[in-house]
């Protein structure tokens, strides 16, 4: 490329950021994006496109923000109002998201202010919007906002209401209906109720409610018997955005809406009983930037710091930049678990295998190594046997992995995920033990 060619990009890449009125710049830990009073919501990182995508509550729009931090308005539309939630379906191609009116975006009105609950599906690749879904035709009178959405195993997509005690499911087609309406999930009038929520492995959603930060666990099948996650040393009044960082650990945004002085934070929280309780082992001090969603990215965590405070409280003055942080627990304070739940435990597998079956044995390590991996465990080596010095049992195979602790690996095997696999373990394998060993 010639100095006169390098000239004319240049200038081009000069004239569309200031047509957009849009900069980013970007530092080891932190995407900070220069746009006053853009106020993002929901956050969300796209593994192919190795790409960030943020919503805007203030201006309705969808933007996409690539690895090397240049941001771009994805997708907008007149009908959305307030962006919020939004989930990657890779499956489909597809972003869901979340389209409501709270009262503070450009766009809000007297016709939809505090009653519109709608889904909008945009093609991922192109950003094409593909279906709008009114979620307030299939709901009760009243007061509506779609907050957060999930999705499961099958497909499916759920989504919270924080006006009213409802979750909606949406099927892959588009087909809406109530998932579950029931009072145990209300907030008091005038209050946020449900707000982030994701999807277990196991069969269960885990939904705050961010009035009181309570979270609760909803079986897939049988709805109706939610319970609430009992949280030992719960240092959190409110709860935004959940992120399940393994089937054994959450990370939770905290942030202020309710007057009172608190701090804002991301948490980690950590169970031992399949999420019966849980405990506060971490926290992420955000300082005074009302952290809202969190999503996965590579192997960090990442939040995003909305500042909609300030667009709640009369946007005077107005917010100029947002930023996309990594969380990183380290750097902060890690909460004294009295239980010890951050001892690390041991599992040693001894396995013998059949010859015959070296299929069923590559099937079942790609999928247990997955389940292990979901539950926190970290490889620590595999090992083939040379030699028997002392001793007739004579195993081809060792392998040892590093897990939180004891629970964690005995909630494993005790899962309905891992039970599935019994039968092509017991078709791989011709002797297998496996052992949890503890440091003395």
């Amino acid at each position: 490329m010639n100095f006169k060619t390098k000239t004319n990009v240049r200038f081009w890449l000069a004239i569309l950021t200031i047509l957009l009125s849009v900069t980013t710049t970007i530092s080891q830990n932190q995407i900070i994006i220069k746009s006053p009073g853009l106020y993002p919501e929901g956050l969300v990182y796209d593994a192919v496109s190795e790409s960030f995508f943020i919503t805007s509550v203030s201006e309705g729009k969808i933007i996409k923000v690539d690895k090397s931090g240049i941001f771009s308005v994805f997708a907008e539309d007149n009908d959305l109002i307030s962006a919020i939630g939004l989930e990657i379906d890779s499956k489909q191609n597809r972003l869901v998201v979340c389209n409501s009116d709270p009262g503070v975006g450009k766009k809000s009105s007297a016709a939809t202010m505090g009653t519109l609950a709608s889904v909008v599906f945009y093609n991922l690749k192109t950003g094409k919007r593909e279906k709008y879904i009114n979620l307030t035709k299939i709901a009760p009178a009243g007061a509506h906002l779609a907050n957060d959405v999930t999705m499961d195993s099958d497909g499916n997509y759920y989504v919270t209401d924080s006006f009213a005690p409802i979750i909606y499911k949406i099927d892959s087609s588009g087909k809406p209906s109530i998932f579950i309406n029931d009072e145990r999930l209300a907030a008091p009038q005038g209050t946020f109720g449900l707000n982030g929520l994701v999807y277990h492995q196991d069969g269960y959603l885990i939904t705050a409610i961010y009035n009181g930060g309570k979270l609760f666990k909803i079986p897939l099948k049988n709805p109706t018997g939610l319970t609430e996650i009992h949280i030992a040393n719960k240092p959190f009044p409110t709860i935004d955005g959940v992120l399940l960082i393994d089937n054994q650990t959450l990370a939770l945004a905290s942030n202020n809406l309710t007057g009172t002085d608190f701090p804002s934070v991301v948490y980690k929280i950590a169970t031992k009983d399949q999420w019966t309780t849980a405990q506060t082992i971490a926290r992420f001090e955000t300082g005074n930037t009302f952290p809202t969603t969190l999503t996965k990215a590579v192997d960090a965590i990442y939040v995003m710091y909305a500042k909609l405070d300030m667009l709640f409280g009369g946007n005077n003055p107005v917010a100029q930049t947002f930023e996309i942080t990594r969380v990183d627990f380290n750097s902060t304070e890690t909460l004294k678990n009295q239980n010890n739940m951050s001892q690390k435990t041991l599992m040693i597998v001894n396995a013998v295998l059949i010859p015959e079956q070296k299929e069923a044995f590559a099937e079942y390590s790609e999928k247990s190594a997955l389940i292990f991996k979901n539950a926190g465990a970290v490889p620590v080596g595999k090992y083939k046997v040379s030699k028997t010095l002392v001793g007739t049992t004579s195993p081809q195979l060792i392998a040892i992995m590093e897990f939180p602790d004891q629970g964690t690996i005995e909630d494993v095997f005790n899962s309905e995920s891992y039970k599935n696999l019994i039968p092509l373990r017991d078709q791989a394998f011709k002797e297998l033990e496996v052992f949890i060993v503890q440091q003395q």
